[in-house]
């Protein structure tokens, strides 16, 4: 048996082995062992509610200094597929573009490149913690040089520019394009998590500059009740059942997960499934 309920128990004893020895004593007796009992029987009351609740969530800073700065040698490996080749052009700016990458930071990031079947050269760069966080790279063709968020599996340029996007240079301005990733890298990631009952029941990940949401989660089975029906009926879900972590309150505890390029490890999530917000800030208070 644990503390909190060894009190409790103990002090429920306390009370009625108190009041039958005073059975024989005088009133002074039993009311000494009434109250005694009384405050050790709330005392073990209150730890034990406590632990139905469950651990408190505790807010995770950044850590001070901050660790030293994580460097590769190894960027934009490429995949090789002997139907799409490379140019010469496309394989020059590769080389300038790992050379140049060799300066920025590479802790929770990984990258790759590829010649997609007719179409242009891909540059992808990942930012990961626990999940994917971020995907974002460059696409070049015909000498023109764009950069912005990427789809996470097919690593498509979007129909319309993001926040993130570079603005379209050509494949011989190689340092914008590293300084570009550089400025993504550098941006500070926090994670947000709203608990109940000792278990967080959602998570955002977002820039904590802006608050814009990379990818978040919802778990309906460990929310408070009602709160997943009543998100869907006011309309705060996307595409009618991916809810909305924007729209919830004030979150319960916010952990740094990247401040100047550096990650930090953090306390591990239950298995959420996670998905992507559209660089979606949150609502106002």
């Amino acid at each position: 048996m644990n503390r909190p309920w060894m009190v409790l128990a103990g002090s429920l004893a306390f009370v009625v082995c108190g009041g039958y020895a005073a059975v024989d004593g005088d009133g002074w007796d039993i009311r000494v062992a009434g109250v005694v009992g009384v405050l050790f029987f709330g005392l073990g009351a209150v730890l034990a509610a406590r632990q139905l609740r469950g651990p408190r969530p505790r807010p995770i800073g950044a850590p001070v200094p901050l660790p030293e700065e994580r460097r590769s040698e190894s960027w934009f490996d490429l995949e090789e597929d002997e139907e799409s080749e490379p140019t010469k052009l496309e394989l020059g700016f590769l080389a300038a573009l790992r050379d140049g990458a060799r300066t920025l930071p590479a802790g929770g990031v990984s990258s790759f490149s590829f010649r997609d079947d007719d179409g242009p050269l891909v540059a992808v760069v990942s930012i990961g913690n626990k999940t994917e966080l971020l995907v974002f790279g460059l696409h070049l063709a015909q000498g023109r040089l764009r950069g912005d968020q990427l789809h996470n599996q097919v690593y498509s340029l979007p129909d319309e520019p993001t926040t993130l996007a570079m603005p379209e240079a050509h494949a011989a301005d190689v340092e914008a394009a590293v300084g570009w990733i550089e400025g993504l890298l550098r941006r500070p990631v926090e994670r947000l998590e709203w608990w109940r009952a000792g278990i967080p029941y959602a998570a955002r990940y977002q820039f904590a500059d802006t608050t814009e949401g990379l990818v978040e989660a919802f778990e309906a089975r460990w929310a408070p009740p009602g709160l997943h029906e009543r998100l869907l009926r006011d309309g705060k879900a996307r595409h009618g059942s991916w809810i909305r972590t924007a729209a919830l309150g004030a979150p319960d505890v916010v952990v740094a997960v990247r401040v100047d390029g550096r990650q930090f490890e953090t306390p591990g999530l239950p298995s959420f499934l996670w998905y992507q917000c559209p660089l979606e800030p949150r609502d106002p208070a």
